[in-house]
């Protein structure tokens, strides 16, 4: 059960009950990220204009925003597309300007369709496979969800299990760098 401990001194009519406590441990985790997803629905309905985000962009935000408790007190700017959507076999490019000195946290995440029920229901089954690369100003090439120690490795292979893909950096240097989004197979896909 969720251990509790007080964290104001308010208590109910009763004198001793506190009106207010803090729970923690595996009991709580739901209910911490319900709370989360809904302060960043509001955020971006609020702060960003969005009048319904869409779940796959309130997942992104939540993981790409989540302190790492290696590097707390990550400061991160949020840019992100939720407005399109990608045909098999075609692809999105953005570049930035990144001035160094800072690292790089990039996430990927899509509603993926329902697989046939006719499938294999003991294996991972994605309808539409999109992949997240990000290329450096030298050309060093990263895929999505190829980590070492947390962080992400030059090379690899695309990741064709998960409908959400990270990379993450701990510097980047000074330069134009490119984040892909493909689509290596499937339907037409909307992502954030």
């Amino acid at each position: 059960s969720a251990l509790g401990t007080q964290c104001s001194q308010t208590t109910h009519s009763d004198g001793t009950t506190p009106l207010y406590i803090t729970q923690n441990g595996s009991s709580m985790a739901t209910p911490v990220v319900s709370g989360a997803a809904a302060l960043t629905r509001q955020l971006l309905r609020e702060g960003y204009g969005i009048s319904a985000p869409r779940a796959d962009l309130i997942k992104a935000v939540l993981l790409n925003g989540a302190d790492d408790l290696g590097q707390p007190n990550t400061n991160l700017t949020l840019l992100f597309d939720y407005e399109r959507q990608l045909f098999p076999g075609h692809s999105f490019v953005y570049t930035f300007d990144v001035s160094g000195g800072s690292g790089l946290d990039a996430t990927l995440a899509w509603n993926d369709r329902e697989a046939s029920s006719n499938s294999n229901q003991s294996a991972s089954t994605l309808v539409n496979d999109l992949d997240l690369i990000i290329t450096s100003p030298d050309g060093t090439t990263y895929l999505g969800n190829n980590f070492v120690s947390g962080f992400s490795e030059q090379g690899g292979s695309p990741d064709r299990l998960n409908n959400v893909e990270r990379i993450r950096l701990p510097s980047a240097q000074s330069g134009i760098w490119t984040i892909e989004i493909g689509h290596a197979g499937g339907f037409l896909q909307d992502f954030s």
